[in-house]
C-alpha cells in the first residue's frame, strides 16, 4: 500500500513547488536568455549607429 504524501510532498509530485536545484537551473537559463537579448540589441544598436555615422560623412562629403 502507498503510504499517504504530505500536501508538500503532492505538490513537489505533481511539480508545483520546486525543489531549490531546479529554481537555480531555471535563473541561469533566465540569465542566458537576458544576457542574449541585450548582447543582440548592443550589436543592432552599434549597427543602426555605424549606418548612421556612414550616411552622414557620404552626406557631408557630398
Amino acid at each position: 500500500m502507498d503510504k499517504l504524501l504530505s500536501p508538500i510532498e503532492q505538490a513537489e509530485l505533481v511539480g508545483i513547488l520546486k525543489k531549490p536545484e531546479e529554481l537555480i537551473y531555471e535563473q541561469k537559463q533566465r540569465y542566458f536568455f537576458y544576457g542574449a537579448i541585450i548582447t543582440c540589441a548592443l550589436a543592432l544598436g552599434g549597427f543602426l549607429i555605424y549606418k548612421s555615422v556612414e550616411k552622414n560623412k557620404q552626406n557631408n562629403a557630398s
